[in-house]
């Protein structure tokens, strides 16, 4: 202490040097005394920074490779469809929203129910973080959004402090949509599309889902056109191809024309992009059957989503491209 104020350089540090007991924790300074010290080495952009795993939806779960590179353009990729404000109090389920939070200096507030084990009284929980810590954003999966609108619907509650919700993992159905309008009448929300590999790939917002003409399950039209995901994020690039099974190699522009189905027409979705993840994890098989590296150097992904673009740039998803069935073959 100095002049009554903390001297915070006077609180000592140890570092845990493997299982956390005091017997296997040292200074710092005196780390770096020992012949086994590791210098510091430069980081570049394509170095690995995080390694996450897909869902195994299609097969065995793939180690996505996540440089600094792939991190920071996801960051601005979120910002663009996500703005937070400064004074945001985000309440986030998705693991990556919190770490975009950091980057863009907003308070993270964590979930505090269990997202890999649902419980029944999640909905009770959510709504009182939300109304207790004054939450203003929102991200979660559709199964909570629904029991979110149940809960609050049954209950005659609201959350009028709520400016935004994100949904994302699985299609939000017009029901929940027009649900959600009650319990947060003051809240945007928007339905966001993509995978581990590529996160955000398309966003639509309730009030865009709710301007379409209805359609139920028994008129035909619902399983012809699919799932409206609204429009690509900013700097994605994309085609829609032929149903392809197994690896892809492309060596010239002729061979993109031979594989790219006409406009408007039902193929498999691939995206490009700074925010698209390019490599897996010690994993040379997976890169074969979910990449395609073009002849302009380009890394392609291949989503395994059945889709279509129509004439106002909105993508309408029709399928997994696992679970077709080939007619005319």
């Amino acid at each position: 202490m100095g002049n009554g104020q903390p001297a915070l350089e006077a609180i000592p540090v140890k570092i845990n040097m493997g299982p956390c007991t005091k017997k296997w924790t040292a200074r710092f300074e005196d780390l770096l005394e020992t012949p086994e010290a590791a210098q510091p080495i430069p980081v570049t952009q394509e170095h690995t920074a995080l390694i996450t795993f897909t869902t195994g939806s299609s097969g065995t779960p793939k180690g996505a490779d996540r440089s600094h590179r792939f991190l920071a353009a996801q960051h601005y990729a979120i910002d663009s469809c996500l703005p937070y404000e400064k004074n945001d109090l985000d309440l986030p389920v998705f693991p990556i929203f919190s770490l975009n939070n950091l980057a863009a200096g907003v308070t993270t507030i964590l979930p505090a129910i269990n997202v890999a084990e649902p419980a029944d009284n999640d909905a009770y929980v959510l709504y009182t973080q939300i109304m207790g810590e004054g939450i203003t954003t929102l991200t979660l999966n559709p199964s909570l959004l629904n029991g979110l609108n149940k809960y609050c619907l049954e209950k005659g509650k609201t959350l009028p402090g709520l400016r935004r919700v994100a949904a994302g993992g699985a299609a939000v159905s017009r029901d929940v949509v027009e649900e959600f309008t009650k319990i947060a009448p003051n809240a945007e929300l928007v339905v966001m599309y993509g995978s581990t590999e590529a996160e955000p790939m398309a966003h639509i917002t309730g009030k865009e889902m709710l301007a379409q003409r209805s359609v139920t399950e028994d008129d035909p039209e619902l399983v012809d056109a699919g799932v409206n995901v609204g429009h690509f994020a900013h700097g994605l690039q994309h085609k829609f191809i032929k149903i392809v099974r197994g690896p892809i190699e492309v060596a010239s522009d002729k061979q993109w024309a031979e594989l790219e189905v006409p406009n408007g027409s039902v193929g498999e979705l691939l995206v490009a992009g700074e925010h698209v993840c390019r490599t897996y994890y010690n994993n040379t098989e997976a890169f074969k059957t979910s990449k395609i590296r073009d002849h302009n150097d380009i890394v392609w992904h291949r989503t395994g989503d059945l889709g279509r673009l129509d004439k106002n740039g909105n993508i309408w998803i029709v399928g997994r491209i696992h679970n077709v069935i080939e007619r005319d073959k």
